[in-house]
């Protein structure tokens, strides 16, 4: 049987930090000493390296709590969520502009409308912030409908997705380079129809 070493006080406070990360750093730096200690001591370590580490549990829990209430960081996690939502909505949109343009070996077919739908406040930061003209101008969620005209493949290609709006092949390339857009908040329906160009 090991001889029996008495606890120092430092080996105590070492092995106690509220880290667990730190106490199996300690528990390794410490082995040997460890090794040496007889049962009952060994035994009163481990009830105090529990003891403390379930308190630095606690803490740790209340700290990420504290954390996930924090206003910026609320802030910044409801940033992510509209991002994500807004992304969400443009591949959808892009989806139904994308499946009606159709490439023959020489021209791009005449499909160019399609019908989806989006929330009102997806329309306002999705569509609104691209369109060059808007009427009404003075348009609120009450309107019966509202017209956006969008001109440029840039503009069109931040609402829809820049791939969504191109068709071609190895003969020729096409874009779409205006839209007129009708949005009715009532029933969050969209409408768009768009011309194509290219060479």
């Amino acid at each position: 049987m090991p001889e029996l070493n008495a606890l120092t006080p430092e080996l105590v406070a070492q092995m106690t930090k509220p880290s667990a990360k730190q106490q199996l750093l300690d528990w390794k730096v410490n082995k040997a000493k460890v090794q040496k200690l007889g049962v009952k001591e060994m035994r009163e370590l481990l009830c105090v390296m529990l003891e403390k580490g379930h308190k630095a549990m606690v803490n740790m829990r209340l700290a990420g709590k504290r954390k996930r209430d924090d206003p910026e960081v609320v802030a910044e996690r409801e940033a992510k969520m509209a991002a994500s939502e807004i992304e969400q909505h443009r591949r959808k949109l892009g989806n139904a502009v994308r499946v009606q343009i159709e490439m023959g070996n020489y021209v791009i077919a005449a499909r160019c409308g399609m019908v989806s739908s989006c929330p009102y406040h997806i329309f306002e930061s999705l569509i609104v912030p691209n369109a060059n003209k808007i009427v009404p101008s003075n348009y609120t969620r009450t309107s019966p409908v509202i017209l956006c005209q969008i001109k440029g493949t840039p503009s069109i290609g931040n609402i829809f997705g820049v791939s969504k709006i191109r068709g071609g092949n190895r003969y020729s390339t096409y874009d779409a380079v205006e839209m007129d857009l009708t949005y009715q908040p009532e029933t969050q329906e969209v409408r768009a129809w768009w011309k194509m160009s290219g060479f």
